[in-house]
């Protein structure tokens, strides 16, 4: 009979070879996700293959979601449209607010696309997507559909290494609403640190000198009440007189600058125009057609 000591152990080994053995199982699930949908036949199966290795090491990296997808047939629906309701109905996107892109090639349309949800919003603003366009449209006038996906995936690894960038903003075309991004850099945390380190030691020393100043002061309170001792006052009437006043209004003109998409805003720096899809989701992006 094996002993109650004995199979507490046995069991306790049990669990921890079967989590060892589970693990990497999980792993390679999570890491084998579809995210190159060829539904237009455009790529061969070594170049769907080589992509979709490309966007899982790009995934692990940025932590955010990247969907490559091309299709033929949109149903009647615009590229924006189509890209936005491809990527939440298949529930792509990394944490609570869906961050990452969808890069569409659109052969009804004839346009490239990219949709752009969460976090990635911030990185991919409207002129890093111009640029994106730029360098991915020659491929597919060449027809090189692989070099314009491949382009467009190497531009967005590009940017988000980069950065989001200073003076970044989302700019809600159907409401006019801005929200800008807020960032502390390394110097601004150092240079808060050594002003308030300044003003608590100067705090410090302060009451320490009023402290050792007690016997002083005592002195001259007493110099001070002696003196008022054979002090008198008298009191007259007295009336202060305004000998005259004026008041200067300057009218200060707000600057307002006109914003892309019929609204306006009053912020400059690297804008990335958002919108609501019909699932209620808010996307940025953009395109170009080719």
């Amino acid at each position: 009979m094996m002993r109650r000591k004995d199979r507490v152990f046995f069991f306790c080994v049990l669990c921890l070879l079967t989590a060892l053995l589970i693990l990497p199982l999980t792993v390679r699930s999570e890491a084998g996700e579809q995210r190159v949908f060829d539904e237009a036949g455009l790529l061969s199966s070594d170049q769907t293959q080589s992509l979709e290795t490309r966007i899982q090491e790009l995934r692990t990296e940025m932590n955010m979601d990247l969907v490559l997808v091309t299709t033929e047939d949109t149903g009647g629906y615009s590229s924006e449209e189509y890209a936005d309701a491809y990527y939440e109905n298949g529930s792509f996107g990394s944490g609570s607010d869906h961050s990452g892109a969808l890069l569409l090639i659109d052969m009804d349309n004839r346009q490239l696309y990219v949709s752009t949800e969460g976090a990635m919003i911030r990185f991919l603003t409207d002129d890093r997507i111009d640029t994106m366009m730029d360098q991915a449209i020659p491929y597919m006038q060449q027809l090189d559909y692989s070099g314009a996906a491949g382009s467009m995936i190497g531009e967005v690894q590009a940017f988000y290494q980069k950065g989001i960038p200073n003076g970044q903003y989302n700019y809600d075309r159907e409401t006019g609403k801005i929200s800008r991004y807020r960032s502390i850099r390394w110097y601004e945390v150092l240079l808060a640190f050594a002003v308030s380190a300044f003003c608590g030691a100067g705090a410090c020393l302060n009451v320490r000198k009023e402290y050792a100043m007690k016997r002083e002061q005592r002195q001259a309170a007493n110099y001070l009440m002696a003196y008022r001792s054979a002090a008198q006052f008298h009191y007259h009437n007295q009336n202060d007189v305004l000998a005259g006043s004026s008041v200067i209004q300057n009218l200060i003109a707000q600057a307002v600058n006109r914003g892309a998409g019929g609204g306006f805003g009053n912020s400059s720096g690297p804008r990335s125009t958002t919108h609501t899809s019909g699932g209620g989701h808010t996307h940025g992006g953009g395109g170009r057609g080719f």
